[in-house]
């Protein structure tokens, strides 16, 4: 799995892809069902999956509540769970 985390060289890495955008905060059921349809179109299309996630947490920058954000997982276990559900790149900004 490619891992972007800089945006300067997301193009140098991707000139197509199928992506989805989420927190995937723990890779759920509904997660992997969004992943599951992210595998099928890219594999349909030839194209790689591309998952973007939003890190760190919007929460952490705009709190809607006085209470700390209370995350489910780190970064470093999405991104395992993303590679094994086939996403071919990683990008986070």
């Amino acid at each position: 799995m490619i891992v972007i985390d800089d945006p300067n060289t997301f193009s140098q890495h991707q000139q197509g892809c199928v992506a989805t955008i989420g927190k995937f905060d723990g890779v759920h059921l509904g997660h992997q069902l969004i992943l599951d349809q992210l595998k099928q179109k890219a594999e349909a299309l030839n194209l790689p999956a591309l998952a973007i996630v939003i890190e760190p947490h919007p929460e952490e920058f705009l709190p809607l509540t006085p209470a700390p954000v209370r995350r489910v997982s780190r970064l470093s276990t999405k991104s395992s769970h993303l590679s094994k559900a086939s996403v071919s790149t990683l990008c986070w900004f």
